[in-house]
């Protein structure tokens, strides 16, 4: 018995490697194997024949097959597996090095076998909290499903789903899915998703779900639509029209290769341009020169993987700056990649201040304008002094009158600071909340109003009547003109501010200090 014992593991180790081949696919390396086992059994038989009268030798030979036999079989099965595991860990670790892509092994029992970092956050758990899980325990306590390929579902719904998917997972059938749903801090998630079955020994183990996180809804239905089209260079912006037309958002496309750029009638409206058609250039041009660089930086680092964007800039509408976020995606699907879409919205015009339903106030230019201002001045080689106002009792009067009553006193301050010191209302601004910004072009008043102020330490003091109360508002004041210290609008301000700060102090006796008083 012991000496066929070389012959039966051959045999046995020939059949477990005939399975091995019919059940993975073909390859060089498996009929290698194959070839060398085949090998070993005809080894064990020519042995048993042609030796059998040497027993000393035959018994050393044929421990020495099945020695050999078992070795090498196991380290071919050690060696398949290992590449296995390596082939998966390359998978994973695409998979986590990405914060749009996900995957989750989920097996028969519905229990979660492995998921990825980029889920995980999803959930506002830890992994070893997930892993060995029922995957619809960790869903109904921590997210909530709202839409499944567009139709409104709940978390029950989509479990009567998951579980019907079974049947077509066991005929090796992939399934594409759409899952919106709220994680655990209530932000919506979309899923776009791929759920292939797994198998061992041809027998259902479980699924495979890989896909795409989104989080915004807007580009998702918009890349969505564009799919649906033909990528074509003539006539896309055409087709595009057809669609997107009504809508409410400001949406554009741009073509890269025709250096052109569409705007729907919501964008066209808000920029005040006339055409819906206009040059890339022609668009460049009006946006301002610093924040473009950012935005093509911004363009120029996106990705097949990552072609989302997004960028905030200073768009010139009617001879004024107001501040736009354009979001867009890079069209790396299409054969050329020349194609971005995306949309472009104001951002609030009066420069993060708050807003306060008084129509004087709340129509002021606002510190990038301000900026864009002191540019074009010193440009101009124009004479000008920047003059800041600190109104901060504004915030005591709110509390003891009302914010009503306060924003009168500060519209009927700012107008009788325009009237002493600047020619109209252009040249005020409302810097940040209780500081006012005054640009002075007039040398006569500029000089005036420096030798008033050293004199008198609070002249800008004022007191305002309203009805039968006169309401006291102390005003504090600093002051930088173009020197050679101060040459740029960055320099003209921080030295403004600067002796703001120093006015606002007990050691400086006045209110009001200019900058070239205490360099």
């Amino acid at each position: 018995m012991i000496y066929t014992l070389p012959t039966i593991v051959s045999i046995i180790t020939l059949t477990l490697l005939i399975f091995y081949i019919l059940y993975e696919k073909k390859s060089l390396q498996k009929i290698y194997l194959f070839i060398i086992q085949f090998i070993f059994f005809l080894s064990s038989i020519l042995v048993n024949t042609l030796l059998f009268e040497e027993i000393e030798v035959r018994d050393l030979l044929l421990f020495f097959i099945l020695g050999f036999d078992l070795l090498f079989f196991l380290t071919s099965i050690y060696l398949t597996n290992r590449r296995n595991e390596y082939i998966y860990s390359l998978f994973v670790n695409s998979i986590k090095n990405s914060k749009t892509n996900i995957y989750i092994l989920i097996n028969k029992n519905n229990r979660v076998k492995d998921i990825s970092d980029s889920f995980v956050s999803e959930f506002g758990l830890k992994k070893k909290e997930i892993v060995g899980k029922k995957y619809f325990d960790i869903i109904k306590k921590t997210i909530r499903i709202t839409k499944y390929n567009g139709i409104s579902s709940d978390n029950d719904d989509y479990q009567k789903i998951f579980y019907s998917l079974v049947s077509d997972l066991e005929k090796n059938k992939e399934v594409n899915e759409e899952i919106s749903f709220q994680n655990y801090n209530g932000d919506t998630i979309i899923l776009s998703l791929l759920t292939q079955p797994t198998f061992f020994l041809k027998k259902y183990f479980g699924r495979l779900i890989i896909g795409e996180k989104h989080d915004s809804v807007f580009l998702l239905d918009l890349e969505r639509k564009i799919k649906d089209l033909e990528f074509e260079n003539e006539g896309l912006n055409e087709k595009l029209i057809a669609i997107f037309e009504s809508s409410n958002d400001g949406i554009y496309s741009k073509d890269l290769t025709q250096n052109t750029i569409w705007l729907n009638n919501n964008l066209k409206n808000t920029l005040k341009i006339n055409d819906d058609i206009i040059s890339n250039s022609d668009f460049k041009k009006r946006i301002f020169p610093e924040d473009y660089s950012t935005l093509e930086q911004k363009i120029s680092i996106t990705t097949k993987s990552e072609p989302f964007f997004s960028s905030k800039y200073r768009f010139l509408v009617d001879g004024q700056y107001i501040w736009m976020v354009e979001k867009g995606k890079v069209l790396y699907e299409d054969p050329t990649g020349s194609f971005i879409i995306g949309n472009i919205n104001i951002i609030n015009s009066q420069g993060h201040n708050e807003k306060t339903d008084n129509s004087f106030l709340d129509n002021l230019s606002n510190k990038i304008d301000l900026h864009v201002f002191i540019k074009k001045l010193i440009e101009n080689n124009r004479y000008f002094n920047l003059l800041l106002l600190d109104i901060s009792s504004i915030s005591t009067i709110n509390e003891n009158k009302g914010r009503e009553i306060g924003n009168i006193i500060l519209e009927q301050t700012i107008k009788n600071c325009c009237t002493m010191l600047v020619a109209n209302e252009q040249f005020i601004f409302r810097y940040y909340g209780p500081i006012f910004a005054l640009i002075m072009t007039d040398s006569r008043k500029t000089q005036l109003f420096e030798s008033t102020s050293t004199e008198k330490k609070n002249s800008l003091d004022m007191n305002i009547s309203i009805g039968s109360e006169n309401i006291f508002v102390p005003i504090f004041a600093g002051i930088c003109g173009i020197d050679n210290a101060s040459n740029t609008p960055e320099l003209i301000i921080k030295h403004a501010l600067e002796a703001l700060k120093l006015a606002k102090t007990g050691d400086y006796n006045n209110k009001i200090c200019y900058y070239k008083n205490i360099k």
